[in-house]
């Protein structure tokens, strides 16, 4: 605060309280005793302010003290009126903002509680279809058991059950609702989908397969709900997907069913998702690693084909693990060492055919030619294993079979 207005406030207290005080011992006119009062203050403020206090006159130093005394007792009063008034006014305004707000929320309640009672009366179908679209469970409620409408009933031409059109929307409290009350889980709707085709939430898959759901229907394109949701896991929607193929399953899809407007499995899916997590689950509930799928063109390929070619390593690393085959050729005749991308792929593909080769020619018997232990040797033997028969017993017996391949050849040579 400024110095000069407090010397001025000092001033006008110690005026007033001293004119007062002459005034009731003397006296002489109002003009006067003010005028002395005023010098005799401003010369003990001037003592104050100049020299040392205790130099000052004992009246000079009783002013100014009173002075100061009078103004600390008139700040600390208007500080106090002002906290007195500031409480008062602020306790009324919330007084009046709490039955503000009483008065609003019983108008709000009258007002929902008619939009209730109107939305009961009307039992109109389409009320409950946009309660479901615009995700307002608590009408929902209200129009099924309130209102009595049959939750199977289907969503104009569409044909879409209320069900299958909740989960479309992603709307799955409101469908989790619906499962509870009975809704047709198997009811299907456009291309023959079915509820379980579009759930993209663990909970609600598992309500549907716990009502009896299909786990392996087929959509009009011949898509499982295993392969839809194994597919998502490669987009955006996979942290919502992963747990929906978990359930699925769980609860029992086929592993090996899949697109069949692809032709690919959900292993061919996994690999092609690069989604290594989804790969282990369907190797572990028994996913053949060499499942084949056409591709097009009359091309078969494998899961290990479509992760050499997404340059998927991980997930190949885990399917040759899993004795994926790694000396196949596609129809070009291309190997799946030429096909990879990388080269931490290929030294994965070459490690895997360096591996494969020395335990073949481990396993060769004793008897075997020298000369059949080669390349002819290997596929002898890997031929033989496929073919479900035993290697020759005796080096006779090989011998015949190695001179019966090679005599088309050696006679045509001699032609």
């Amino acid at each position: 605060m400024n110095k000069n207005l407090i010397v001025m406030a000092v001033l006008g207290i110690s005026l007033l309280g001293n004119q007062l005080i002459v005034a009731a011992d003397q006296s002489t006119s109002g003009s006067t005793v003010l005028t002395r009062e005023f010098r005799a203050f401003k010369e003990a403020l001037a003592c104050a302010r100049t020299k040392d206090f205790s130099q000052c006159s004992r009246p000079q130093k009783k002013r100014v003290i009173i002075a100061g005394i009078a103004l600390v007792v008139v700040l600390a009063g208007t500080y106090g009126g002002y906290r007195g008034v500031s409480s008062y006014l602020g306790k009324r305004r919330t007084e009046r903002e709490v039955r503000e707000k009483a008065e609003r929320e019983k108008t709000e309640r009258k007002g929902e509680d008619l939009r209730k009672s109107t939305l009961v009366k009307s039992g109109s179908f389409y009320n409950l279809v946009r309660a479901v679209e615009e995700g307002r469970l608590d009408d929902v409620k209200l129009l099924v058991e309130a209102g009595g409408l049959d939750v199977d009933q289907s969503r104009g031409n569409l044909e879409d059950s209320l069900l299958y059109y909740a989960i479309r929307l992603g709307k799955d409290e409101i469908a989790q609702y619906l499962i509870s009350k009975g809704a047709d889980v198997r009811a299907d709707s456009d291309f023959e989908r079915t509820a379980l085709h579009l759930v993209r939430d663990g909970k609600t898959a598992s309500m549907l397969i716990d009502k009896g759901a299909d786990v392996n229907a087929l959509d009009g394109r011949g898509n499982t709900p295993l392969s839809l949701a194994v597919s998502r896991t490669g987009t955006s929607e996979f942290r919502l997907a992963l747990p929906v193929v978990n359930e699925l399953l769980v609860g029992g899809a086929n592993p090996d069913l899949g697109r069949e407007d692809e032709q690919l499995a959900p292993l061919h899916l996994a690999a092609r998702a690069r989604n290594l997590q989804v790969t282990q689950w369907l190797l572990n509930k028994g996913a053949k690693v060499d499942i084949l799928s056409d591709k097009g063109g009359g091309d078969k390929v494998t899961p290990l084909d479509i992760a050499v070619q997404n340059n998927a390593v991980a997930v190949a690393k885990v399917l040759i693990e899993k004795g994926a085959a790694v000396d196949r050729e596609d129809a070009r005749g291309a190997t799946l060492f030429s096909r990879a991308r990388s080269k931490e792929m290929k030294e994965l593909i070459g490690d895997a055919l360096t591996e494969r080769k020395e335990a073949l020619s481990q396993s060769l018997p004793p008897h075997l030619p020298v000369d059949m232990r080669g390349e002819i040797g290997l596929q002898f033997l890997e031929k033989s294993k496929r073919k479900g028969k035993p290697v020759a017993s005796s080096s006779k017996r090989a011998r015949e079979r190695y001179r019966a391949r090679r005599k088309p050849d050696a006679t045509a040579a001699r032609k």
